[in-house]
């Protein structure tokens, strides 16, 4: 909402969902909204957000979402608590590429480019540990702590474990990301 002009804010009893929810979207959106549906970017075409720009902010807020291990719904990591049962999400590693760190939490799809590129599930034989599945038709290179190198191809699986380093390649542009 605008905070210099209460006319166009929700209207309780009509819009609550929006009312409960804005406080728990990442800041960044927040403040994103804000600027831009206010009155003095509004009126000023040239000020405005280029798509490209809007598409790094929503890429960075769909990095932020997680399945809560407890209830399943989607939720914000940035919270450290599930929005619909409360209950706190650990987050114990995250995959660091391009300036993003990509939360690694069961059920989680991580996004390296703008598909689902992998996927991070828990072992069949042990739930507590999480490995990540490579969705994508090129391999994937993962470098142990050790200098050990070992291909991973589509549809195959490593582990999530901190120090991993990875060289990925996506539509002819190499990615490299490391699990802390």
């Amino acid at each position: 909402t605008d905070p210099n002009d209460k006319s166009n804010a929700p209207i309780k009893g009509l819009h609550n969902n929006v009312i409960i929810r804005w406080p728990l979207f990442p800041k960044l959106l927040r403040d994103t909204f804000t600027r831009e549906f206010t009155a003095p970017i509004l009126r000023s075409p040239n000020k405005r957000l280029t798509e490209m720009q809007w598409l790094d902010i929503l890429t960075a807020v769909r990095d932020e979402v997680i399945r809560c291990p407890y209830c399943g719904k989607e939720t914000f990591a940035s919270l450290s608590k599930c929005m619909e049962c409360g209950r706190t999400i650990h987050i114990n590693n995250v995959l660091s590429i391009e300036k993003r760190n990509l939360p690694l939490t069961d059920g989680n799809m991580l996004f390296i480019d703008r598909d689902d590129n992998m996927r991070v599930v828990h072992t069949a034989q042990d739930p507590t540990k999480l490995v990540v599945q490579n969705l994508m038709s090129e391999d994937i290179e993962v470098q142990t702590t050790t200098g050990q190198v070992r291909i991973v191809k589509s549809n195959e699986y490593f582990p999530v474990k901190a120090g991993l380093q990875l060289k990925l390649k996506i539509k002819g542009y190499q990615y490299l990301a490391k699990i802390q």
